[in-house]
């Protein structure tokens, strides 16, 4: 904040102020922006509004001192060791050259992983498009802004303002939200985070000490977190912001959800709990019902040396006055703390979140009214330096001493006079204003419009408060008017998160008197809650004044304290090197959010998820570790299980068959050694074979050649491949015998028998054979003679017969008597009919009987 005690006229103020804009600390390289103060320098990367310029595209200029290893990153460092950046003992880039985990973003919602949920990150996340918009250098303060709109599923414009006081070891960031859609928005969330290690690139670890300083709502409204390292010499690197909407924490890494950091869901926010790990630090702000139109404007600091953490917070605090902004600063304003007034009375307050946290005391007295208390009356007889001291009520805040001038300038005009208004209650309507001049601004607890004197009785609350109107003349005239609203202020105090089964506690509102409702309460009229169960409980606050009856809401988080279920298993074990990636099964109410390990190494296991890429795993038993960390309410655990890998076997299917003939009895295949039994054969129509030994019934199958197919299943219970082979059998037919038929023959005469219908022949009785072995055989037998032949083909043999008749001629001298009657009738004569003398040559004959006679 800055403290001017410039006694200068208006017009030489504005004109060295103008003197100093676009000073060189602050300067535009490409699309991003530098600042550089004494012991602090920042880079910001234009697109994304976010720490942390690509210095291969945008390299600092002359005098820089970033330090960001391989990662080519500046984001911001410091030196607050004072000592003119000698040698290389400073501190920064803060977030690199580990992972760049460096940004902001928001989330409509509580539901985290819902599409409202963006940001923008130094490792690579994009998802709000803006530009730098301005920067500047007016006297010791250096500004640089940022503009963006995310239009997607909503329309919202950001404003994030970067500022640094030329000594000072923090700077400011502040942020202004505008709701640019038809609709109220309930419920928004913006987180701010980093990776806070520090020294690694020159011999330290990526750990720090994180510590959580303070949360609001324990006391005073101040968010805090520190990440700290010691080697190899000491650094600091903080957050902190002042207000009930704020919450601070540490744990995991990538956090981007911002509901979840606000909660403190899956983060630790217990006041005092200290970690060293390598996780980040974040610091989360909550909005609720943003009007159309409406901007919700905040701040908080980034702190950078452990001694500079009392200026930065107390620089949260500011002075508000006839031509004082009515939000926090946004912009570097040299003479903000210069107030001029036309000789009469000026209202003057301290703001800020945590005004309330102090006793303030204002020095001199002189023309002050009162002299106590964060919201005087200023009426010097002559320009007057005032000093006002906020001295601690609460534990979390240090002293604070604000300077401040208010220069008179007499007869600069008149002081426009306010029309008095009737006391409202907290539920009337917003209504206007009104003074006897024109083009003047109002200022006040509850003004929403400074043009048109606006006042909201449901943004001020319950209570008595000071308006001003201040008119241009030749300084700012101004008159006040104090207005009652009636009725009581229910908002109530947030609580920060507590474990389950910690002590009953009472939560407080603004104002007492009213009633409690909600699960957990167990005093209505005291506002007792009980956290026996864990959960996020809504509770609510009812006043009771008639028309001006209100009530309030607010989330109160319990976390579990039982130790994290832990048990997992794999099914089905073992598994196959082919199988499909088995599904990790866990036993009922499973915590989730740990972290899986293996021994030995070889498995290719998902840390986060536990699931195993077996294509991409070697055979082995493995044992799995999955591992949840101690929370802020409960305890470590762990649990491990076996997984067991077999190797595919694959089966071996090699097989023939012999070449066989029809009149064989079976063909059985021949197995290759260590042939996988348990399988099927197959053949086409026309052959019988036995499926399952493969032999094949020759007398029930046609000859010919056929494919004979066997096939196995695997098995993932033995781990076996599936997988066929194919062999071919022939089956060939006997051949077909073919003989001529000789004639009959004398003694002493040859006949020629021919055999046909195979490959190779073979006569039987060889005896008076001319070429026994031939199909062109000649016989010459004495007497009448059977000859067989064997006829060979494809392999198979068949036998066919043949008779040779030979017959002895009668002698042409010999008488033969043919009787010419005979009496075939039984009684012994005459009944056989014979040939006299033809017995031994003639071998055969036929009578012909024409009548009895």
């Amino acid at each position: 904040m800055v403290k001017s005690k410039l006694l200068l006229s208006c017009t030489l103020l504005l004109v060295f102020s103008f003197l100093n804009i676009n000073s060189t600390k602050a300067q535009m390289v490409g699309p991003d922006s530098y600042i550089q103060g004494t012991s602090v320098e920042i880079g910001v990367e234009g697109l994304g509004g976010f720490e942390g310029i690509n210095t291969t595209t945008s390299p600092p200029p002359a005098g820089y001192h970033g330090r960001s290893g391989g990662a080519a990153l500046f984001g911001f460092v410091a030196n607050p060791q004072l000592n003119s950046w000698l040698g290389s003992a400073y501190d920064g880039d803060f977030f690199t050259p580990g992972s760049p985990e460096n940004g902001w973003g928001f989330q409509i919602g509580a539901t985290t992983g819902t599409s409202t949920s963006f940001g923008n990150n130094c490792a690579g996340l994009q998802q709000i498009n803006g530009a730098i918009t301005g920067w500047s250098h007016n006297f010791n303060c250096y500004n640089s802004a940022w503009e963006g709109d995310f239009t997607s599923g909503t329309d919202l414009h950001f404003k994030i303002d970067y500022f640094l006081q030329q000594t000072d070891l923090y700077y400011t960031t502040t942020v202004s939200i505008t709701n640019n859609t038809a609709a109220t928005i309930p419920d928004m969330y913006y987180y701010r985070n980093v990776d806070p290690d520090n020294n690694e690139s020159i011999g330290a670890s990526f750990t720090t000490t994180n510590t959580i300083v303070s949360e609001p709502g324990a006391g005073c409204d101040l968010a805090h977190v520190k990440a700290e390292q010691s080697t190899p010499w000491a650094n600091y690197l903080g957050f902190a912001a002042t207000g009930a909407n704020w919450r601070v924490d540490y744990g995991g890494f990538s956090n981007r959800g911002a509901a979840d950091m606000w909660t403190g869901t899956g983060y630790t926010q217990t006041i005092g709990s200290v970690n060293t790990a390598d996780e980040a630090i974040s610091i989360a702000y909550r909005i609720q019902n943003l009007a159309p139109g409406a901007t919700e404007t905040f701040k908080f600091v980034v702190i950078l040396d452990d001694a500079s953490a009392t200026a930065a917070i107390n620089n949260l605090l500011y002075l508000t006055y006839p031509g004082s902004l009515t939000a926090p600063p946004s912009v570097c304003t040299p003479w903000q703390d210069t107030i001029r007034t036309c000789g009469g009375p000026v209202p003057i307050a301290i703001s800020g979140p945590i005004v309330a946290d102090f006793n303030w005391t204002w020095s001199p007295t002189t023309g002050l009214t009162p002299p106590i208390g964060p919201v005087v009356s200023a009426n010097p007889a002559t320009t007057t330096t005032y000093t006002v001291t906020g001295t601690p009520i609460v534990p979390c805040v240090s002293p604070v001493t604000l300077t401040f001038v208010v220069m008179v300038t007499p007869g600069g005009g008149v002081n426009p006079v306010i029309s008095p208004v009737a006391p409202v209650c907290v539920t009337t309507p917003p209504f206007n204003f009104t003074a006897d001049t024109l083009g003047g601004t109002w200022t006040g607890t509850g003004i929403t419009s400074g043009t048109a004197g606006t006042f909201d009785p449901s943004v001020s609350g319950a209570g008595t408060f000071l308006i001003t109107y201040t008119t241009l003349n030749t300084c700012n005239s101004t008159d006040t008017a104090y207005i009652t609203v009636s009725g009581s202020d229910p908002t109530i105090t947030p609580h920060p998160p507590v474990c389950q089964g910690s002590a009953p506690y009472t939560l407080t509102a603004a104002s007492p008197g009213g009633t409690w409702s909600g699960t957990g309460i167990t005093s209505a009229s005291l506002g007792t809650f009980d956290p026996t169960t864990a959960g996020a409980f809504t509770l609510t606050y009812s006043l009771s004044a008639g028309a001006c009856s209100a009530s309030d809401t607010v989330i109160v988080i319990v976390n579990p304290t039982t130790p994290p279920v832990t048990g997992i298993s794999y099914t089905p074990t073992p598994v196959c090197t082919s199988a499909a990636n088995p599904v990790l099964a866990t036993v009922a109410g499973f915590t989730s959010g740990g972290t899986f390990s293996v021994t030995p190494a070889g498995l290719a296991l998902n840390t986060v998820s536990g699931a195993v890429n077996l294509s991409a795993s070697a055979a082995g038993t493995y044992t799995i570790t999955y591992s949840y960390a101690a929370t802020g309410c409960g305890p470590a655990g762990s649990s491990t299980t076996n997984l067991t890998i077999t190797p595919l076997t694959v089966p071996t299917l090699g097989f023939t068959y012999p070449t066989v003939c029809s009149d064989d009895s079976i063909d059985t295949p021949v197995l290759s050694a260590g042939f996988t039994t348990g399988g099927t054969f197959t053949a086409p129509a026309g052959v019988s074979i036995n499926d399952s030994t493969g032999v094949i019934d020759l007398a029930n199958t046609t000859p010919g050649t056929y494919t004979i197919t066997y096939a196995v299943i695997g098995s993932s219970v033995v781990c076996t491949a599936s997988g066929s082979n194919t062999a071919t059998v022939t089956i060939n037919p006997l051949p077909t015998i073919l003989l001529s038929l000789p004639p009959t023959i004398f003694v002493g005469q040859s006949a020629l028998i021919y055999a046909s219908g195979g490959t190779t022949y073979s006569w039987t009785s060889t005896q008076y054979l001319s070429t026994p072995s031939n199909d062109s055989t000649i016989a010459s037998p004495p007497v009448t003679t059977d000859y067989c032949v064997a006829v060979t083909d494809l392999g198979c043999t068949d036998t066919n017969c043949v008779k040779v008749t030979v017959e002895v001629p009668c002698p042409s001298n010999r008488t033969m008597g043919v009787p010419n009657a005979f009496t075939p009738n039984g009684d012994g004569i005459n009944d056989q009919l014979c040939l006299d003398g033809w017995g031994d040559c003639i071998s055969k004959f036929e009578i012909i009987i024409y009548n009895r006679w």
